[in-house]
């Protein structure tokens, strides 16, 4: 829902809509005198950005790592990762802009880490 809505005109409402993550969200408006308008796949959230994690080194038993970006997610989100393509991370949600992953155990290689957010509503980014 709307984080506070406007009504300007008989034709223009305006909606602040809260942080969160995904594309192509449904957009609704309902009044007191009709049924819902839906609008289907009106609002896209910017892409999640992965700016930096520290540290860049750890140690081969695994540990943790924090993962500074944007776009992560107004609220706690269902976080998973997957390093070296097949190595499952545990993720915890901290905020929009940090998350913190567990790393597994490695061999001492670099690893790619990759990240998939999900949201109450099935919504996966």
């Amino acid at each position: 829902p709307c984080e506070r809505t406007d009504w300007v005109s008989h034709t223009l409402v305006t909606c602040k809509v809260p942080a969160g993550f995904g594309a192509s969200r449904n957009v609704s408006l309902w009044t007191e005198v009709t049924d819902a308008a839906v609008v289907y796949g009106a609002l896209t959230y910017d892409t999640p950005v992965i700016r930096q994690v520290t540290p860049t080194h750890g140690p081969i038993v695994g540990g943790n790592a924090t993962v500074l970006g944007v776009n992560f997610g107004g609220y706690p989100v269902a976080a998973t990762g997957v390093s070296d393509g097949d190595k499952a991370s545990t993720v915890t949600w901290v905020s929009d802009s940090a998350l913190v992953a567990t790393t597994p155990t490695d061999d001492g290689s670099s690893i790619d880490l990759s990240i998939s957010l999900s949201g109450d509503d099935g919504h996966t980014q």
